[in-house]
């Protein structure tokens, strides 16, 4: 019997695997009591306790069972699948544009340069609001708020909104911080001499192949290749390594190292942007090859000059020629009326890409007589004083008949020269062969 408080009481009896359990509750109004009955067990047995030891170690075992295969299938069987994955997840490859190789006068001047640009697209997909996005990218790259909108709701993922422009203003899109607007880095053709031997040149296309004149010529040579780098990132986009994976250069590899552990922390949509910016610079740049003409550039703008003049004086549909070293046949300048400014072509027509000195075909008429009489004259075939019968501007030579626009009669062969008369010439090449 125990005494619980000043007001209870406890009483129990037990008789074998019985016990009963009354409660006296004593206060000062009166005495109260309940009864209760319970089963106290005698004990569990050696049996039982050996199929519960038994159930845990089989549960253990067979966990442990499904850990091990599960390490073995990710680290084993499986293995090349989750580096795959995880190298598109943390890593990738960058392309920086090559320069294309300079072009040269004959005295090392400049003619075709590649300088730095940007170029700015957009992704559809990222965008959340399109007007506010055209209206913050439209005073930047000179665009018409309304036109931006119509090029993006055009596209279906990617649109390409301008591309050549500054590489400032490239850098100022950057850093407006719009996950849906990247600006890649790229070069641009740039002729310093402007409008000087522009057919002659030719131009370039957007993808940086020559589409015309000396460009398309000898793009093979001009082109570049691109400089390929390869980044890995951390889980929050920074770029902890890069290296590259062609073309093992000393000096672009110094600045990758020192790139190595930068924490600066960029967005998906600008990360082939800046990591161009990073890699950027002369030591980095794959150019192609230099190409050094014959042209001399005073002598071309000399050249362009006066066929201007001369055009506008005789009133004469277009004109056209060039200036040889008669000692070594080198072209030291070629020029033509149609000429552009291969630095603006919007409103350049493709018959005014024509280099019609060397691609249009034409008689040549009085220029080849100075070279018919003199080597004429050099065989002894002729004298300058011997007289010759024109025959009134009709001469028979095999099945042809050649005719002279302006028949003369008896003429020496200094007068043939100065008369224009082609049925005299066919008779000393004649004798020359």
């Amino acid at each position: 019997r125990n005494v619980i408080s000043n007001n209870t009481q406890l009483g129990i009896s037990i008789s074998g695997s019985n016990a009963t359990a009354i409660v006296f509750a004593i206060n000062g109004s009166g005495v109260g009591y309940s009864r209760m009955k319970y089963k106290v067990s005698a004990g569990v047995s050696p049996l039982h306790i050996k199929l519960r030891l038994l159930g845990v170690v089989s549960f253990m075992t067979l966990f442990a069972g499904v850990i091990v295969f599960r390490l073995y299938n990710l680290q084993s069987a499986q293995h090349q699948r989750w580096l795959k994955m995880a190298a598109s997840q943390h890593g990738s490859s960058v392309e920086v544009q090559g320069a294309r190789g300079t072009v040269l006068d004959s005295a090392g001047r400049p003619m075709a340069v590649s300088v730095t640009s940007a170029s700015v697209g957009v992704h559809k997909s990222k965008i959340k609001d399109l007007h506010s996005l055209a209206k913050k990218l439209s005073p930047i790259i000179a665009q018409d708020e309304e036109a931006i909108v119509e090029k993006i709701q055009a596209a279906k993922k990617f649109v390409w909104l301008a591309r050549g422009l500054p590489r400032p203003v490239g850098d100022e899109i950057s850093a407006l911080g719009l996950a849906s607007v990247s600006s890649f880095a790229s070069f641009r053709r740039h002729y310093p001499q402007g409008r000087i031997a522009g057919p002659l040149l030719g131009r370039v296309g957007r993808e940086g192949r020559g589409q015309s004149g000396v460009e398309r010529s000898f793009d093979e040579h001009l082109v570049a290749s691109d400089y390929r780098f390869v980044v890995q990132r951390d889980a929050r986009g920074r770029l902890v390594k890069a290296s590259t994976s062609e073309d093992y250069l000393d000096a672009g590899m110094s600045l990758l190292r020192g790139l190595v552990g930068e924490a600066r922390t960029i967005g998906s949509a600008e990360a082939l942007s800046l990591d161009r910016d990073q890699v950027w610079g002369d030591f980095s740049r794959k150019e192609g090859v230099a190409l050094q003409l014959t042209i001399d550039t005073f002598a071309q703008a000399i050249l362009e000059e006066e066929f201007a003049v001369g055009r506008s004086d005789a009133k004469a549909k277009s004109v056209f020629g060039l200036v040889m070293d008669a000692d070594s046949g080198e072209i030291l300048a070629m020029a033509q009326t149609s000429d552009f400014d291969p630095n603006q072509l919007d409103n350049v027509k493709p018959s005014e890409l024509r280099n019609v000195v060397v691609q249009d075909n034409f008689e040549p008429g009085s220029t080849l007589k100075p070279l018919i009489v003199a080597a004429a004259l050099d065989e002894g075939i002729i004298s300058l004083e011997q007289e010759m019968d024109c025959e009134d501007g009709r001469y028979k030579f095999g099945r042809h008949i050649i005719r002279d626009s302006h028949p003369v009669g008896e003429v020496t062969v200094a007068e043939v020269l100065e008369h224009v008369s082609y049925t005299k010439l066919t008779l000393p090449t004649k004798r020359t062969k």
